[in-house]
């Protein structure tokens, strides 16, 4: 519909086409995702068509078709406000087209104005038709009275900054940014030409005839609205169509070259290749399946850390829960009413529940002097979701790593663990019937369980090897590392031993790690990776002074070194820290680098999807 939208405005297939790819770079993250803000997109350009394509007054069909619109619009997607926010602000261009024209330019515009403005106000009651009435119109209000800056929970609703270059891993894209200043620029010059020419005709012949004022003032909304929330980037359209519309005289197919179709393919293909590089393109491609069985199967699972919820659902767990944020839906799926996450995407929360969200993910208080046990005890929380590896983030977008974040903590014992997540239950009277039922869970499996001191990843290793390569706890060539390990060949004992107390470390069998990594330190004290690994474990170990020892080194490294210099300043941080302190400190330190994460996980078993009966 955009294309057909933009060749009707240019005359122009090229345009239109190459249009088209604009928007569709600036709504890519939107139409990947399968929800209802598609209907949105949808929704906000056939609006466009009804209402506001021709600067003739809206026929009562077109009037009555937007009225429907509102209607199916109310019933689809919380953004239908959009819709009246369109109108409106279409006819206050017009007003404002008015009142600077003359009386010739006054009466073509009055029926126009007049038609808009009924449009609004029945689309106005039509969006009413809806089961929860005037809620739907109140719940931005009310939330925003209880609710703090929805830039805190996601991406998308971060701000466009135009006067800050955009950091990498984080919307928008360089090259939505870059679109977006184009489309600022395009729209001034535009506009100056036109104020030029109209100071040039006489009084009264109104505005330029080729500068529509409805969509003018449509696109100036268009593009302010990205400065409050990225998500609305794709409103970039109606620049677009602005844009189209002006330019007709040169674009038009009547008016093209030979060419023009060259300027366009090449434009096109240097759009693409912008796309994937600097674009959305390489945001969206962490989230598709890498291969054509990812694609057969109904949700990636793994994404959602699913074994860890099946254990949840499997054990029939019940209470609050905290987990990350992109796992709470999902997690709400699978375990209500049994389980109630504490934040999910609803936002139907408190400020405060809201304003916990970062802390808990950063193992620390969030009142001033609260501890981090206090802060999970004041909101109810009875199961802890720990998820990822100890990683270096690879780009601007927060890494955050939970997994550990209740390891040896005073009424909290661990359920479940694997090399990616962990699950810990807070150990009160409250409680007492969950650690049954997770007790009695792991009897019918028969697997290890001492519910004195929780699940024990070793021991399930060592006892039930094929269990805990099913479930994530080490990878499926486990045995292969082993043999490696203790081996003759020397350049495999290495890499093997090396592997291992990756492993180890990863699972939290911190004196298993350090016994290894030790030993390769004595042969060759240069090696760079095992010091870190080394200094992390100690200080999980809390052997903060031999950790400080042996991160001395790690200060000598290059400076582009990030990693290592963190780890260094981190162990020297600790010696004089308090508990809590040090306890947030070592909980959000990383030791693998990307890559050592990415070949660390690629030999784990990947939960498998499940389909919830009908």
């Amino acid at each position: 519909m955009a294309w057909w939208l933009l060749r009707r405005a240019s005359g122009s297939r090229i345009f239109a086409s190459l249009g088209c790819g604009l928007f569709a770079a600036l709504a890519a993250y939107r139409l990947i995702q399968l929800r209802p803000h598609l209907f949105t997109l949808l929704a906000a350009l056939a609006l466009y068509w009804l209402l506001l394509e021709s600067a003739s007054p809206p026929s009562r069909k077109r009037i009555a078709g937007a009225a429907l619109l509102f209607a199916a619009w109310a019933n689809m997607h919380a953004a239908f406000l959009l819709g009246p926010l369109i109108l409106g602000t279409a006819l206050g261009g017009i007003l404002v087209a008015m009142a600077l024209g003359g009386a010739e330019a006054r009466t073509r515009d009055r029926a126009r104005a007049t038609g808009l403005a009924l449009a609004a106000g029945l689309g106005g009651a039509a969006t009413l038709l809806n089961p929860s009435g005037l809620q739907p119109h109140l719940a931005w209000f009310i939330a925003g009275r209880e609710t703090p800056d929805l830039a805190r929970v996601g991406d998308e609703w971060s701000r466009v900054d135009l006067f800050a270059f955009p950091l990498p891993g984080l919307p928008p894209s360089p090259l939505n940014w870059l679109i977006l200043w184009v489309l600022v620029i395009a729209l001034l010059f535009i506009g100056t030409l036109a104020l030029r020419a109209w100071r040039k005709r006489p009084r009264g012949t109104g505005p330029v005839a080729s500068l529509d004022p409805a969509l003018v003032a449509v696109s100036v909304l268009s593009l302010a609205l990205p400065l409050i929330a990225v998500r609305f980037l794709w409103l970039g359209i109606f620049p677009l169509l602005l844009l189209a519309r002006a330019g007709r005289p040169w674009t038009g197919e009547e008016t093209q070259g030979r060419v023009a179709p060259w300027v366009g393919a090449v434009s096109s293909a240097l759009l693409l290749a912008a796309f994937m590089n600097w674009g959305a393109g390489a945001l969206i491609s962490r989230t598709v399946p890498p291969t054509w069985a990812g694609y057969a199967e109904p949700y990636r699972a793994g994404k959602y850390h699913a074994d860890l919820i099946w254990t949840l659902k499997d054990a029939g767990l019940q209470g609050t829960a905290f987990a990350d944020y992109h796992m709470a839906g999902f997690m709400g799926f699978w375990l209500a009413p049994d389980i109630r996450v504490l934040v999910n995407g609803t936002l139907n929360v408190s400020q405060d529940v809201i304003a916990a969200n970062l802390p808990l993910r950063e193992r620390r208080g969030q009142r001033e002097g609260e501890t981090y046990t206090e802060l999970l005890d004041r909101h109810g929380v009875d199961l802890f979701l720990g998820i990822r590896l100890p990683r270096a983030a690879d780009s601007a977008r927060p890494w955050f790593y939970t997994t550990s974040h209740l390891e040896n903590t005073p009424g909290w014992i661990p359920i479940f663990r694997n090399l990616t997540g962990a699950i810990y239950l807070r150990t009160n009277e409250k409680n007492r019937k969950n650690l049954e039922r997770v007790s009695e869970y792991y009897a019918e499996l028969e697997i290890p369980f001492d519910a004195s001191v929780g699940f024990d990843p070793e021991r399930v290793t060592r006892e039930k090897r094929g269990w805990a390569i099913l479930h994530g706890l080490i990878p499926m060539h486990f045995t292969q590392i082993t043999k490696a390990a203790y081996g003759s060949d020397p350049g495999l004992n290495f890499k093997g031993r090396g592997t291992l107390a990756a492993v180890y470390a990863a699972l939290g069998l911190y004196e298993r790690a350090t016994a290894l990594d030790l030993q390769r330190l004595e042969g060759d004290p240069n090696v760079i990776p095992v010091r870190r690994r080394l200094v992390w474990c100690l200080l999980r170990l809390g052997q903060i002074n031999e950790a400080a020892l042996y991160a001395a080194p790690l200060n000598e490294t290059p400076a582009s070194d990030v990693l290592s210099r963190r780890i260094h300043d981190v162990a020297l941080a600790a010696v004089g820290a308090s508990a809590e302190e040090r306890a947030g400190l070592i909980a959000r330190l990383p030791v693998f680098s990307y890559v050592d994460a990415s070949v660390l996980a690629r030999g784990l078993a990947v939960p498998r999807p499940r389909i919830p009966p009908r």
